[in-house]
């Protein structure tokens, strides 16, 4: 099954979040230090790149998972986030 934009979760994945535009990833992460739903934004911004990485390397069958297991490790280790990168990105494989 080939990767769409209208998989849920994943629509707005690309582009800027939002009210966000102006809001860089390092900002995100801190911020949901103290308020958690605030990730949420970084989800947003880069699910979808995440998605097709995970299709490309794992097929139809695995990617959800990868998936969920990312965002889910990322979330727990948000507060080792190397706060001088400004984009997420960086921390994604491929």
């Amino acid at each position: 099954m080939k990767p769409t934009d209208e998989r849920p979760g994943v629509a707005q994945a690309e582009g800027p979040p939002r009210d966000e535009v102006m809001t860089g990833d390092a900002a995100l992460v801190a911020g949901s230090l103290s308020e958690p739903e605030v990730f949420s934004l970084v989800y947003e911004r880069h699910a979808l790149a995440l998605y097709r990485f995970a299709h490309r390397r794992l097929g139809p069958d695995l990617e959800q998972d990868a998936m969920s297991d990312a965002i889910l490790q990322a979330f727990r280790g948000r507060h080792r986030y190397d706060q001088p990168r400004a984009d997420a990105r960086r921390c994604r494989p491929g």
